[in-house]
């Protein structure tokens, strides 16, 4: 389910008004299931999305546990 705002003449995604530094893993999820059902000729975007959300992963592994990083 995608949460939703209120937003001028209907609703849009919760997560719509943010920049891609600001979205988390789940919201760059809902994001991409909702550009593959609204919008499935948009190339761009997903690809943004999908690199932003690998490069959150590489670093987090990078990082390692918290627990070890102190």
């Amino acid at each position: 389910m995608i949460a939703t705002t209120e937003a001028g003449l209907g609703q849009r995604p919760a997560w719509a008004g943010k920049t891609l530094a600001e979205l988390t893993g789940r919201e760059i999820g809902e994001a991409l299931v909702y550009l593959a059902d609204h919008h499935p000729d948009d190339e761009a975007l997903p690809r943004a999305l999908v690199g932003s959300l690998n490069a959150a992963a590489l670093q987090s592994l990078y990082d390692g546990p918290a627990h070890l990083n102190r």
